[in-house]
């Protein structure tokens, strides 16, 4: 899906230096970071106090909410192209800081919302759109103060209903994404062992991934064994793609930071 990018904000842009566990855009992204005065508890993140709406001259589109644990999925089934926007509301937590980044070349817009003190407190994916027949639906993301407008490219060859979604997902604590984790020492070397919970089978665990991530780096970076912490994270995402299944995971310090796509050929086990 193709995305291009203008910003309109409203509120003080900061340079701020990034210090969560969630991963930093690749390389050829853009970012922007906002100053948030809100008046909201962490509980605003929830559908509770975060308002979805469309702009658009007719009851369209049809706006379902499903929260599965980790996060709240706002599905959107656009029936015209009588639509031609959605508008997202965040309401978030008072003195927290919301961080947009766009990475054209990977197809992803996402939102971070990080407290003062630049914890992570949940991350927020752009809109996802595809037609009936499958095909991707180009959009552009316009934010302005803490709204983001996602405009719909409606063309003559989209083929209606559009289904899509925009997922938030939850900064939760470590044992609320792992029923246990620990370093060990198997044959090759130490190991960090991670028994991972249900997050890793659910259907946007793509934006799961990130903040899960992020809680491994709290509980883990402090100790003595971590280190080559960019090698961890591409081992620890090719196990949610491509072994979810598995009970246990066993991420590596000791291996070559070779990237995700060389660690996903060495399947998750670069050497």
């Amino acid at each position: 899906m193709k995305k291009c990018l203008s910003f309109l904000i409203a509120l003080t842009i900061l340079v701020l230096p990034f210090t969560t566990g969630a991963a930093e855009p690749e390389t050829g992204s853009t970012k922007t970071i906002v100053s948030v005065n809100g008046t909201f508890s962490i509980e605003a993140i929830p559908l509770s106090n975060t308002n979805a709406k469309t702009r658009s001259i007719s009851a369209d589109p049809v706006l379902a909410f499903v929260d599965d644990g980790y996060g709240l999925t706002y599905e959107y089934l656009i029936q015209s192209n009588e639509v031609n926007a959605i508008e997202f509301n965040l309401s978030l937590p008072s003195n927290s800081i919301l961080e947009f980044y766009s990475d054209p070349a990977a197809n992803d817009d996402t939102f971070k919302v990080e407290n003062e003190n630049r914890q992570l407190l949940a991350i927020i994916s752009g809109l996802t759109l595809e037609d009936a027949n499958g095909k991707d639906v180009e959009t552009s993301v316009t934010l302005n103060g803490t709204t983001a407008t996602f405009e719909i490219n409606n063309s003559d060859t989209l083929q209606y209903p559009l289904n899509g979604n925009i997922v938030v997902a939850r900064a939760l604590g470590f044992s609320d994404y792992y029923n246990s984790g620990q370093w060990i020492t198997r044959a090759d070397g130490v190991s960090l062992e991670l028994n991972a919970k249900s997050w890793r089978n659910q259907p946007n665990k793509f934006q799961y991934t990130r903040v899960a991530w992020a809680t491994v780096v709290t509980e883990f970076s402090g100790t003595d064994n971590w280190y080559n912490e960019n090698g961890l994270e591409d081992q620890h995402s090719c196990h949610v793609d491509f072994a979810a299944l598995q009970t246990l995971w066993h991420l590596e310090p000791w291996r070559p930071d070779v990237g995700y796509v060389a660690t996903v050929f060495a399947q998750c086990n670069p050497s």
